[in-house]
């Protein structure tokens, strides 16, 4: 997977995930919500911190599928092989 698209993707992921527990959690008391507390959760917060997640996890799927399609060079001890995967 090139290096660009781990980073970014990773990045996304992460940062999405953390956004929404935030979101989905914290409930402005200092404690984690109990039950019938849900309103005092930031919904729309949330909701951001996973569309974001997905967004990472699209690039990470979009890196990997890249790769699959990427020409390889490999280096050996007695030289340098080129392959390339073909499929139709």
């Amino acid at each position: 997977m090139p290096k660009g698209y781990l980073i970014a993707g990773s990045g996304l992921f992460v940062a999405g995930m953390t956004v929404a527990l935030l979101g989905f959690l914290n409930n402005r008391n200092g404690s984690f919500p109990e039950f019938g507390e849900a309103t005092s959760t930031n919904v729309k917060m949330g909701a951001a911190g996973l569309a974001t997640a997905f967004g990472g996890g699209a690039v990470l799927f979009l890196g990997t599928r890249k790769a699959n399609q990427s020409t390889s060079l490999n280096f050996g001890p007695k030289g340098v092989s080129v392959s390339r995967h073909l499929s139709w």
